[in-house]
């Protein structure tokens, strides 16, 4: 396991977007944008139940997370643990929510009804013990 150093916690500690990478059954990336927050020196995120993230990580739990501001960023590689309990899971979503309003531009527009799907569906908190960190323009 890695330490973060003080910058790098810093740096997450603001609320960027992430791209997060899971591997798909024929082992290919698959990313997409999520919020995050960050525990300790663990990432946290929150993804519907029986998304692929879901599927993925429950099948291959390996994980890679990058965050971005202009040319600087941090990339995590790890671990994904899976918090299936809902209520806790939920929960963490609405820290996420909190975490981002107001801080990030929002959408004026209603979400798609896909969208309104994923969002209101059951949730898995995602829990990523980092086994390694590369930054530029941070430290």
């Amino acid at each position: 396991m890695t330490v973060m150093s003080d910058a790098v916690r810093a740096f997450l500690d603001k609320p960027h977007f992430a791209v997060v990478a899971t591997l798909t059954s024929e082992g290919l990336p698959h990313q997409t944008v999520i919020w995050y927050m960050r525990d300790g020196d663990d990432i946290i995120f929150s993804v519907p139940f029986d998304s692929m993230k879901h599927k993925h990580l429950k099948r291959d739990n390996r994980i890679s997370l990058c965050m971005e501001e202009g040319f600087s960023y941090v990339t995590i590689t790890g671990t994904a643990i899976l918090e299936e309990d809902p209520q806790k899971a939920r929960a963490e979503y609405g820290q996420l929510g909190i975490r981002y309003r107001g801080a990030v531009a929002m959408p004026t527009r209603p979400p798609s009804a896909e969208s309104a799907e994923l969002m209101s569906r059951e949730r898995v908190g995602i829990r990523v013990k980092v086994d390694k960190i590369i930054s530029q323009g941070v430290e």
